[in-house]
């Protein structure tokens, strides 16, 4: 996926919840760990009021997933702070019992030894055990 597909992911989110193009909008890219693919998370929404979230493939114009964010705080763990972790850093998502949807992607931290993923509460996990685990 490229950075221009998204802008087609804030418009495709925008479409299908109805709102305007004003309408302030924030979006990351997330990484699938389940296959080789990515999608934008697309937040919709000034901060601190209602707005909505999105999981867009821009590749094939699919929203994939879709909810109201009443207090339109973020649904993906913030990235640490310059100097705070070193490694790799990147958003991923796969069905996990740590995140059953891609409106919650995770943050994975890669080093030399090893990796950790964190969820939007802060908590580090060593591993993505399966959803019926």
């Amino acid at each position: 996926m490229k950075r221009a597909d998204i802008p087609i992911a804030i418009a495709l989110a925008r479409e299908n919840v109805g709102a305007s193009d004003a309408l302030p909008a924030t979006a990351i890219l997330v990484r699938r760990l389940d296959r080789d693919a990515e999608y934008v998370l697309v937040q919709l929404g000034a901060p601190g009021e209602p707005g909505w979230v999105a999981a867009v493939d821009p590749a094939h114009d699919d929203v994939m997933s879709c909810a109201a964010n009443p207090s339109r705080r973020s649904t993906a763990p913030a990235a640490p702070g310059s100097g705070l972790t070193r490694g790799e850093v990147e958003w991923v998502w796969r069905p996990s019992a740590h995140s059953l949807s891609p409106l919650y992607p995770l943050l994975r931290i890669t080093t030399d030894a090893g990796e950790q993923f964190v969820d939007l509460a802060g908590v580090v996990y060593d591993s993505l055990p399966d959803a019926h685990a």
